[in-house]
């Protein structure tokens, strides 16, 4: 499972509806009001008749999938082809090869890092329609299904160890099924891997594809925007704000010569040149953090900090600040602030070094978590109390009843008397009209309220839990 020459790899799998339509969202954290993933257009079928193409991606409990839960796909595919070459939709891998694999360190953070993206992989579900293409009835079919079907993890899998407990990984049989017939491309896995930005490794899966076999690619600027599962696309102004920093950094990669933009009427597209492959810069990947190392560390790499300048900021800031800055920073990314746009690895360091000050609104997480908990707390308390004077009405109607139901008739008769001499006017009226016309409301709670106090005064007036104006109303 360990074998060196693994790692050395250059080539692996891809999925070509995956690649085609996106399954995760580009971005390390879900914004808010975010409930699906949803992509629709006209296709064409074989014959040259318009079909309308659906594609909708349901979260699990964890939410949607996100750039590192399809980070870990593709490092399972990978492994995949290794062991089976597509022959079975098992794989079995130790969790700290899949990490070298991806280029991550080996610390808790990926332990858990790697458990919530594989129930975000099983639980979310894709529903498509006509999306798939059926080889055996050369059509394009409708489908419902989940990426994986369910996985094992251990954490007892030391490299060290003789027999390594392997943790697994069963491939939906819709996904298997396209790998076994062949619906797959080749994809350049340390290319994909050493991209920075969530969007850029999206553009490079589905523009490789669609470069396969032609220099330059055109297509839709909103059209594309849905292909990425952009979440903020309303205006075409906002999309290309959003896909500046991918063609700035694919073009660094050597993957594209050009990205330009053409107007034709109202509606916006964009053209996309691809650099021949031997062009392409294999960059080194960013060294992660070594195993038991101080996990912020992590934190700063997996945000696109080298890690000696990671562990430098740790040395010379300390862990509060860094920490504090990391907490500000993914605040800034989820609201999409135009500050950590054009480069946030370069505002996440000048933000420790400089100690910025946190954006005008911002709630630390402690904050937060502390208003919450008052919050639980005041709720509780709340209940609590609530359940005590439900609790004492109860004991209270109850004591009532049974005094009343201990009357004689005369002494009933002398306090329901008692009692429409203490009502106002208004309510004697009410209460006279509606005994007259055979019915009860108003004026036959107001006098329930009566009869009930003079009770309470009479005979409950020695129990301190019992008062006049404790006596609920009636209804």
């Amino acid at each position: 499972m360990e074998n060196p020459e693994d790692r050395r790899r250059t080539l692996t799998k891809d999925e070509l509806n995956l690649a085609e339509f996106p399954f995760a969202l580009p971005c390390l954290r879900a914004p808010r009001n975010c409930s699906l993933i949803r992509t629709q257009e006209t296709g064409f079928d074989t014959e040259g008749h318009p079909i309308q193409r659906e594609w909708t991606v349901h979260p699990s409990h964890l939410g949607l999938p996100l750039a590192l839960d399809e980070e870990v796909f593709l490092g399972l595919i990978h492994l995949l082809h290794q062991q089976t070459n597509f022959k079975d939709r098992h794989v079995h891998f130790t969790q700290h090869h899949l990490f070298s694999i991806l280029g991550w360190g080996g610390g808790r953070w990926a332990y858990t890092r790697l458990e919530e993206s594989l129930i975000r992989l099983r639980g979310s579900t894709i529903n498509c329609r006509d999306s798939f293409w059926d080889h055996k009835g050369k059509c394009y079919v409708s489908r419902g299904f989940s990426l994986i079907d369910n996985f094992t993890l251990y954490r007892r899998d030391d490299i060290s160890a003789e027999k390594p407990f392997l943790s697994s990984v069963t491939f939906n049989d819709v996904i298997f099924e396209s790998f076994a017939v062949g619906f797959i491309k080749t994809l350049d896995l340390d290319l994909y891997l050493s991209l920075r930005l969530p969007i850029s490794r999206k553009l490079f899966r589905l523009l490789d594809k669609k470069l396969y076999k032609a220099p330059s690619y055109e297509i839709e600027l909103m059209r594309l925007a849905s292909r990425v599962a952009l979440t903020d696309r309303t205006y075409p102004s906002d999309v290309k704000k959003h896909f500046a920093g991918a063609h700035e950094e694919l073009q660094q990669a050597g993957f594209l010569r050009s990205a330009s933009y053409i107007r034709r009427g109202s509606t916006s597209s964009i053209r996309y040149v691809m650099k021949p492959r031997e062009s392409w810069k294999h960059r080194t990947r960013k060294i992660t953090a070594s195993p038991g190392e101080n996990p912020l560390i992590q934190e700063l790499v997996t945000r696109g900090i080298t890690s000696i300048v990671a562990r430098s900021l740790l040395k010379d800031h300390g862990e509060k600040r860094v920490a504090d800055k990391l907490e500000v920073f993914d605040y800034l990314i989820s609201n999409r602030s135009p500050a950590v746009t054009k480069n946030p690895a370069g505002f996440l360091r000048t933000s420790i070094e400089k100690d910025f000050s946190p954006p005008a609104g911002y709630i630390s997480r402690a904050e937060r978590q502390h208003r919450k908990e008052k919050e639980a707390t005041a709720r509780q308390l709340k209940r609590e109390r609530a359940d005590a004077a439900e609790k004492a009405h109860q004991e209270q109607k109850s004591q009532i009843d049974a005094i009343w139901s201990s009357l004689s008739d005369a002494d009933k008769a002398h306090i329901e008397s008692e009692a429409l001499n203490a009502m106002n006017d208004f309510a004697l009226k009410l209460y006279k009209q509606e005994k007259a016309e055979g019915r009860t409301s108003s004026g036959h709670h107001v006098h329930r309220v009566e009869v009930e106090r003079l009770l309470v005064q009479r005979y409950l007036a020695q129990i301190p839990s019992a008062t006049a104006t404790d006596v609920p109303t009636t209804q």
